[in-house]
């Protein structure tokens, strides 16, 4: 019984720290906005890939929709379980509650939502290949 006593507010402090920050994260996207052509960040010395961003192409409606059908993705190991080409687009988004955020979208399938200026203050998302 002892160690039950002792156990259970750690288990309870585990389970509300682990949900409120699942909930202080989700956001429910209303709009997006393309702010920039796709930018090749990579080995610039690779002119096909260069030249090959530079062609991609996406819509406000095509971003909307790969949101919406992406999903969130704990932050760390993110990077080793995305798919990062280095072709990427910059805009920002509204959400139905009427807050706006940065966005950065890899043609590989990788997303972020800025939630504000600090480093680690990002919502992960992966999805499909653009």
């Amino acid at each position: 019984m002892g160690l039950i006593k002792r156990i259970a507010p750690l288990a309870l402090a585990a389970f509300l720290v682990s949900g409120s920050d699942v909930e202080a994260k989700a956001i429910d996207i209303k709009s997006v906005t393309v702010e920039s052509s796709a930018v090749f960040e990579g080995n610039r010395d690779i002119k096909e890939y260069v030249e090959a961003c530079s062609d991609t192409k996406l819509t406000n409606s095509q971003v909307l929709k790969w949101f919406k059908v992406a999903h969130e993705e704990p932050g760390e190991g993110f990077h080793e379980r995305a798919t990062i080409l280095n072709c990427v687009f910059h805009g920002h988004l509204k959400t139905k509650d009427g807050r706006s955020y940065a966005w950065r979208l890899d043609i590989g399938g990788a997303g972020y939502v800025f939630l504000s200026d600090k480093v680690n203050d990002v919502i992960h998302f992966r999805g499909p290949q653009l």
